[in-house]
């Protein structure tokens, strides 16, 4: 699925004529900062700490190649080194998204943040631009509002079709969007859809060319806008009552029409003849011309065909807690069919729950996801990196975040699965619990395999930071359409 169609050939601006980059080309490279091919690794580490700093949060940029990812030039992004004078306190690496914003070809990152000055909170979204050498803060913005929660959700997508993706920020009244151009994003025409909040996704469900965004109304109802020439509009908006926390989107079925994924992860359902406490499903609907289509399909643990087992962990015979089956989601093509998959977080399962998996359902040109094929990931499985833990009664939630992106170029989607709570040795009483991401390689022609898989934190050689206790490293990744966080 092509993330920025790049349709407009030229444009002129105040006089000039502007002739845009060829897009960026997939999905798949849509953190591709520095326009090698390969796509870079956004890892948010919302807690991560500073001695000498009154802030909290980081965030890792692990750079592709074509043997994948690597140690260096990676980047580390905090508030501090975005410049922001006179802070009491802040955060940042929670949210963010990516997508190109002034059409030269690189990627262009934004990021939630948390900012506190003489007792007056803000919410704010850095925007830092590509170049050959990555993100750099030459012309960087910052976009923000009074009150924590501007930024807490981003969402990109071309929503007019202009081959400049724009920008969709969670916060104050609602969604703001910022749209894209020649100089990058521009607040002159800005919209504010008042009454939506997060999750957010974007992609192009009625296959017109130009980016929809999928918001939420509330805790049981997703609104679907649509783009236009003139970026969204109300008209011909839909709705479609479902829990979602959080949303996807994703070609599913290979026929140019983005599909929807509202997750409930927190649903309960019977199981053997015992109720499950938040077993977790996954609903998606299905785009079309006419925006969502009739078409459904529900996804759990309980399908046929489908691996894992939503109590197997649960040592009473009675009722116990699940799995949450969608805690984390990502779409992208992993094996190269021209159709998307799905990774669909499962973050509580595993011995005792907490240690976490992640299941990978297949899309199939002209059907749609599949059971056929699918897998579960741990770091139980042969040849994955790490080792699943428990420790002070909770494990390394494995699967909390997800991304699928193509970081050695080869056109194949790899699947990153965020651990917030690994301690990427093993423990004892003394290891602190700071986070780690699995990379696992995708496969044109075929399926994500272990061979060559990584582990990376702020212990790996070469990666910037410090691994501290509850750093949680790996707790974010770019592009989600929102999470069920630990502990909530």
């Amino acid at each position: 699925m092509t993330y920025s169609t790049r349709v407009v050939t030229a444009l002129t601006v105040a006089g000039v004529l502007f002739t845009p980059t060829p897009a960026l080309g997939s999905d798949l490279l849509r953190t591709d900062f520095n326009g090698d091919g390969d796509a870079e690794l956004v890892v948010g580490v919302p807690s991560d700490h500073f001695a000498t700093l009154p802030i909290r949060g980081a965030i890792n940029i692990i750079p592709g190649s074509s043997n994948g990812l690597y140690a260096g030039p990676d980047q580390l992004w905090h508030l501090g080194r975005l410049g922001i004078a006179g802070l009491d306190g802040g955060a940042i690496g929670g949210a963010t998204a990516t997508g190109d914003f002034d059409g030269d070809g690189y990627a262009d990152m934004a990021a939630g943040a948390q900012e506190s000055a003489n007792g007056v909170t803000r919410g704010a979204v850095h925007v830092l631009y590509g170049t050959s050498q990555g993100l750099t803060t030459a012309g960087a913005q910052r976009w923000s509002l009074q009150g924590g929660d501007f930024g807490r959700d981003v969402a990109v997508g071309d929503l007019n079709g202009d081959g400049f993706d724009d920008l969709a920020v969670v916060g104050g009244k609602g969604v703001t969007v910022l749209y894209g151009s020649p100089t990058g994003l521009r607040g002159a025409t800005k919209q504010l859809w008042s009454g939506l909040s997060g999750p957010l996704a974007a992609g192009d469900v009625n296959g017109d060319g130009r980016g929809d965004l999928v918001a939420s109304r509330d805790e049981g109802t997703l609104v679907a806008l649509f783009g236009s020439p003139a970026g969204l509009v109300a008209a011909g908006s839909q709705t479609w009552s479902v829990p979602h926390t959080p949303v996807a989107i994703g070609d599913f079925d290979g026929d140019g029409f983005g599909d929807v994924v509202a997750s409930d992860p927190k649903m309960g359902y019977y199981w053997n003849g015992f109720y499950r406490f938040e077993a977790g499903l996954v609903r998606v609907r299905y785009g079309s011309a006419n925006g969502l289509s009739p078409r459904k399909k529900t996804w759990s643990q309980r399908s046929e065909g489908v691996e894992g087992d939503p109590g197997w962990a649960c040592l009473e015979v009675g009722p116990c807690g699940g799995d949450n089956f969608g805690s984390a989601l990502a779409a992208g093509d992993i094996n190269g069919d021209g159709a998307d998959d799905l990774a669909v977080g499962v973050f509580n399962d595993g011995f005792f729950n907490t240690v976490g998996r992640v299941s990978v359902l297949y899309g199939v040109v002209g059907v749609g996801l599949s059971a056929h094929g699918n897998q579960l990931w741990s770091q139980d499985s042969p040849g994955i990196e790490g080792v699943a833990t428990l420790r002070n009664d909770y494990g390394d939630f494995f699967g909390a975040s997800l991304a699928i992106i193509d970081a050695n170029g080869d056109g194949a989607g790899d699947l990153a699965v965020g651990a917030p709570q690994d301690d990427t040795r093993p423990v004892d009483s003394s290891t602190p619990v700071v986070g780690a991401v699995n990379v696992i390689y995708g496969r044109l022609g075929g399926r994500l395999a272990a061979s060559g898989n990584q582990l990376w934190s702020q212990r790996s050689p070469g990666i910037k930071g410090v691994a501290e206790e509850e750093d949680e490293f790996g707790a974010a990744l770019a592009n989600e359409g929102g999470r069920l966080r630990p502990f909530e």
